[in-house]
C-alpha cells in the first residue's frame, strides 16, 4: 500500500569512511579497514511527510543535518572528543549524500512501532 511519506536514504561519502577508520573503534576491529561499500551496505532511512518538490524535502532536511551527522558519528564512536569539530550543514554535505524517494510502499499489514528514544 502506497503511504504518504518521502523516504530519504542517508549514504556515507569517503570522508566519513576515512574518519571511521581513524577512530579507536576501528582499532578495536583488529585493524579492519572499512570500505565505502561496506559502510553503505545498510543505510539509515528517514521518513518525512510527502512533498511536491525535491526543494521542499531539502528545506525540511536542512535543520536536521547537524543532528543526523552527530547521530551517525555516535554510531561509530560514542566519545565526542574524537568527533570532527566542524559538524555544520555544509560539512554534512561533504560527508554524506541523500537519496530522496517519493514513492514509498508499505508491504506489511501491521502497525509501525516507534522507537521512543530516537531523536527524529
Amino acid at each position: 500500500m502506497y503511504i504518504n511519506r518521502t523516504a530519504v536514504v542517508i549514504k556515507a561519502k569517503q570522508p566519513l569512511v576515512n574518519w571511521i577508520n581513524s577512530t579507536p573503534m576501528a582499532g578495536g576491529e583488529k585493524g579492519h579497514v572499512f570500505s565505502l561499500a561496506e559502510i553503505n551496505e545498510d543505510c539509515e532511512v528517514l521518513l518525512l511527510p510527502e512533498f511536491e518538490t525535491i526543494e521542499e524535502v531539502m528545506e525540511q532536511l536542512r535543520p536536521l543535518k547537524t543532528e543526523i551527522f552527530e547521530d551517525a558519528l555516535d554510531e561509530w564512536q560514542t566519545d565526542e572528543k574524537y568527533w570532527p569539530q566542524n559538524r555544520s550543514e555544509e560539512m554534512f554535505d561533504v560527508w554524506f549524500t541523500l537519496e530522496i524517494h517519493s514513492m514509498v510502499d508499505d508491504t506489511v499489514d501491521e502497525p509501525i512501532e516507534r522507537d521512543t528514544e530516537s531523536p527524529y
